[in-house]
């Protein structure tokens, strides 16, 4: 990309994929100089300006994101109005929009041309009475990634009575203990990175899969093309993209009644898939590693220790005003937070200093081995939950550590994730519905620590016995939702919604 920029300097394409590179090392600053003069050279670059509107979100550098998210707003209506896909990537979409009708418009702008791709034959899977359903998942981030991370514990406790178990990747074997559970945890894995989409979906077909489930949606690396190309009769949705993927070629999406409410049917394309609790497979390990002192991470060792490790792109301006004012009540307090890139420190320092809020009590960490993070995590009194795209992984691992999580309610799956797993936890009390409620429950839990305490107590002491955390029960609902899909389809049963409750999967 830098031989193409400085063999013809006015090449967009060129600088927009620098930039991607940049940011894929943590160097915000050279991708953010890039996107910028690449839309100098074409100000009406639409993937440019979402790209740059997403990088200053990652860097947390807020000044220009109102005039140029009005802007990419435009351009998003733009090209939906013309029938060609926004410039704007879904995944981005839903962290910066809490409006599942508009969220929708954008993800069926990028599936619509997927679905004029030449689909394979129509297929028909007769299994004999009582045969194992055929499922496999398709993903390349089946190794040491928050995808992996959780749906690893779930693979190990799948019902090998009921279901044949098959994965296809695309992913590089980073060697990690995640992958080899993976590996080991189902009946056939195949690598399809040297396939194209068609070929990758014919060989999903010639293995008979009955029931194949997405793992990426509109994230990065997707092959929402093998999906298209219709490999398997029923298909799903789960995990990575906390929203519908506006895909007429995919039947079901996983999810539970509170991100999905019955209410919000009309904002996905897909059937849902109501699970008894939170969506999510909160398998998550036993902390393994020393955690070391507080003094080893930079923080006081008396005083009330606040944490977020999301990443930067997850907080804005109205939610870092409720977190300054939290500190300016709370004496001596921290905010313990996600070095994610090279800027985002000293921007969030200097917003802080904007608060009247001295830059010192925002403490940065970089994100080290995972048993180490999980360790460490436990030195946090309270951890303060994102607002437009919560925490997903982040807020399963600080909960798995005994840590209690403040949360909103929002009005799309990504901002209703965590007040799913707070009620799975038993901790409906510290979902808030307003800015104002966040604030006072957050100020009040660290003031009166009595009560903080009990809620610490409860989480480490009663884990076992919280449907957030058994694992076992989650399998058997998963095992079960999966039975009634592959039902449904080998009854001659158009999909449909499913629902199971916590007695369904005993």
């Amino acid at each position: 990309a830098r031989r193409a920029i400085a063999l013809i300097p006015r090449l967009t394409i060129a600088g927009l994929t620098l930039a991607c590179l940049c940011r894929d090392t943590g160097a915000a600053a050279e991708a953010i100089a890039q996107l910028r003069a690449a839309l100098e050279i074409e100000p009406d670059h639409g993937p440019a300006l979402a790209h740059l509107v997403h990088q200053l979100q990652q860097a947390c550098d807020w000044a220009e994101l109102e005039h140029l998210g009005a802007r990419l707003d435009r351009a998003n209506e733009a090209a939906l109005a013309a029938g060609t896909v926004p410039p704007e990537p879904a995944f981005a979409n839903l962290a910066r929009i809490e409006d599942p009708a508009n969220n929708l418009a954008v993800a069926r702008g990028w599936t619509g041309p997927l679905a004029r791709i030449a689909m394979l034959a129509p297929i028909t899977i007769r299994a004999a009475a009582g045969a194992s359903i055929r499922i496999a998942y398709l993903s390349n981030d089946l190794q040491d990634h928050p995808v992996g991370q959780l749906v690893a514990g779930l693979l190990a406790r799948h019902d090998r009575n009921r279901l044949h178990v098959s994965i296809y990747s695309w992913g590089q074997d980073d060697g990690s203990a995640t992958r080899a559970q993976i590996r080991g945890a189902v009946d056939s894995f195949v690598d399809i990175a040297g396939l194209d989409h068609q070929a990758a979906a014919r060989r999903i077909r010639k293995d008979g899969i009955e029931l194949l489930i997405d793992l990426k949606g509109h994230t990065q690396g997707q092959r929402l093309e093998i999906m298209a190309a219709r490999p398997a009769p029923v298909q799903a949705t789960f995990l990575a993209f906390p929203g519908s993927s506006g895909a007429g070629f995919i039947d079901y999406i996983v999810a539970d009644r509170i991100v999905l409410p019955p209410e919000h049917r009309a904002y996905y394309t897909e059937q849902p898939v109501w699970l008894p609790h939170c969506y999510l497979p909160a398998i998550a390990p036993e902390p393994t590693a020393d955690a070391g002192t507080r003094a080893d991470w930079g923080l006081p060792a008396d005083a009330p220790v606040l944490a977020s490790f999301n990443n930067g792109y997850k907080i804005e301006p109205v939610l870092f005003d409720a977190w300054m004012a939290i500190l300016a009540r709370v004496s001596g307090a921290v905010l313990w937070l996600h070095r994610y890139n090279d800027l985002v420190a000293g921007n969030l320092r200097r917003e802080a200093v904007l608060r009247d809020i001295d830059p010192a009590r925002l403490v940065f960490a970089d994100r080290p081995d995972r048993a180490i993070h999980l360790a460490r995590l436990s030195h946090a009194d309270l951890a303060l939950d994102t607002r437009i795209f919560n925490g997903h992984a982040t807020t399963i691992d600080t909960l798995a550590a005994g840590v209690p999580v403040i949360a909103l309610r929002g009005r799309h799956f990504a901002s209703r994730v965590t007040a799913s797993a707070l009620e799975a936890a038993g901790l409906e009390e510290l979902v808030t519905e307003t800015i104002a409620e966040y604030v006072e429950r957050s100020v009040s839990l660290l003031t009166e620590r009595t009560h903080l305490g009990s809620l610490r107590r409860r989480l480490r002491g009663e884990r076992e016995r919280l449907p957030l955390f058994d694992a076992a029960g989650y399998a058997r609902a998963f095992d079960a939702a999966l039975i009634a899909m592959a039902e449904r389809y080998r009854a001659g049963q158009k999909p449909g919604a499913i629902e199971l409750r916590a007695n369904d999967a005993s």
